[in-house]
């Protein structure tokens, strides 16, 4: 390999670190067009699955927003655990939560995700058959998805 080509492929791999945003501190910031705030699935595990759910956020300041996600097995149930209902959003507007902290999680038919504010302790579902009506009058959104 040629020395050119040796200085292109760096120069190249530069470009592709700089432009790769969360991987590093001083970077990565969540997009914010001025609408309102969302919240989305990125990835929904398939049914039967123990993968993570994992999501984004725009629109708000991550430092100020949480994610109170809920499954349905049979009952509606709080993710990832009673102890701590909320999820962190990282600086970039990424989550990610272990929604198969037990039972038979894995064959939860539905999925909720509510972009809440940070000081906000959302209620705790334990099998009921509703999620709480309050969750969503303190949400800004609310992501779903049905499996």
């Amino acid at each position: 390999m040629g020395r050119k080509t040796v200085f292109l492929l760096l120069a190249l791999a530069l470009v592709a670190l700089s432009l790769a945003g969360c991987g590093s501190d001083d970077s990565c910031a969540v997009a914010n067009d001025g609408g309102n705030p969302d919240i989305w699935f990125t990835y929904v595990p398939p049914y039967g699955s123990y993968d993570h759910l994992e999501g984004s956020v725009s629109n708000v300041r991550p430092q100020d927003y949480k994610v109170a996600v809920y499954i349905k097995v049979g009952g509606w149930w709080t993710k990832p655990y009673w102890s701590d209902p909320k999820t962190d959003i990282d600086k970039c507007g990424n989550f990610s939560t272990d929604i198969t902290t037990g039972g038979s999680d894995q064959y939860a038919t539905e999925i909720r995700a509510y972009l809440i504010p940070a000081d906000y302790d959302p209620p705790l579902a334990r099998g009921y058959y509703y999620i709480p009506e309050e969750i969503g009058d303190n949400a800004v959104d609310v992501a779903i998805a049905k499996r």
